[in-house]
């Protein structure tokens, strides 16, 4: 048993495990990056000439101690794949949990917030770091949005005060003047009468 978990610990020896693309990847993007078995009679990969690319064999395979985990630090872990809360609840104490990639924003957090409260550990957390900074982004640009909302209304205010000042002193003259300056029919006729 503890050979085991020592081989566990260890990477797999020998060289780096390349990647396996179908043959004229690079040439044709239809082919995109993946592996499809090179069945040409004239397949340079097919025969496996060299500098002509790698064909996955038997002898690339991790060791089973190792294989279908996860390796986080010097050690491997089963990781299950959690896209909500109950999935969090399968997660068993020496499994680690990863987000599933569809989860949106709320949802991340909603996850993070409960597996920290649970104690279920969470790898590859670049997807809660960036949902934390979006919703500090959004409540940033919440806050400037309605300070400058609030300015702009105080100026609308500012401005019919001053308005309506305005408005105010330029009737208050007029008021004045006219019963002075304009004299009415009833003083009129008084003032011909004296004359005469």
């Amino acid at each position: 048993m503890a050979e085991k978990n020592e081989t566990a610990k260890k990477r797999p020896v020998g060289r780096k495990k390349p990647y396996f693309y179908s043959q004229d990847y690079f040439r044709y993007p239809r082919l995109r990056k993946r592996w499809r078995k090179p069945k040409g009679l004239q397949s340079k990969l097919r025969i496996s000439k060299s500098g002509s690319g790698v064909l996955p064999r038997v002898g690339w395979r991790s060791p089973r101690a190792v294989r279908g985990k996860v390796r986080v630090g010097s050690e491997y872990y089963n990781a299950v794949m959690v896209a909500n809360v109950a999935g969090l609840g399968r997660v068993k104490a020496p499994d680690v949990a990863i987000l599933s990639s569809s989860l949106g924003t709320k949802r991340v957090l909603e996850l993070a917030e409960h597996a920290e409260k649970t104690g279920v550990t969470i790898i590859y957390k670049k997807k809660i770091v960036n949902a934390r900074l979006f919703v500090e982004e959004r409540k940033k640009i919440k806050e400037k949005r309605k300070s400058e909302r609030e300015k702009k209304v105080k100026q609308e205010k500012a401005e019919a005060q001053k308005a309506k000042t305005v408005n105010e002193q330029k009737e208050a003259p007029k008021q004045e003047t006219t019963p002075a300056s304009v004299p009415s029919p009833d003083q009129s006729s008084a003032d011909t009468s004296k004359g005469e």
